[in-house]
């Protein structure tokens, strides 16, 4: 998942398909922390605020609704993964194994990529000596 950031632009509003009218809507009135390269920076607490606004007024249209629950969301850090703790129902020590055998299994995969680009990198040195 991704991290929520601290501040927002006008433009990541426009990344997400915003219009230049609903971003300015959203900003209006507040106050932005700091300004870097040029750029307004608003904290995310106080956009997610002006958003819940936003969708709480009536005459807000459907359209907008449907355009700003994924900003929001994404703001909030919510996404459409769930997370599952699938070892829950075990004891402390049956999870410790497995989390111990997947850390294991994880690692040898790293040696095994880390030598087959090792070896990789050798036989092209090889090539371009040989050359």
């Amino acid at each position: 998942m991704d991290k929520v950031p601290f501040f927002v632009t006008q433009d990541d509003f426009r990344n997400h398909g915003l219009s230049d009218y609903l971003v300015r809507q959203i900003v209006k009135g507040l106050d932005f922390v700091r300004k870097k390269n040029g750029l307004r920076l608003y904290s995310t607490l106080d956009v997610v605020a002006a958003i819940e606004n936003k969708l709480a007024q009536p005459k807000t249209r459907n359209i907008t609704h449907e355009k700003l629950q994924p900003v929001l969301a994404k703001l909030k850090g919510e996404s459409n993964v769930i997370k599952v703790d699938f070892l829950q129902n075990l004891s402390l020590e049956e999870r410790v194994k497995v989390l111990q055998s997947r850390i294991e299994a994880a690692d040898q995969d790293l040696e095994n990529t880390v030598l087959k680009e090792y070896e990789e990198v050798r036989r092209k040195i090889q090539e371009a000596l040989s050359n």
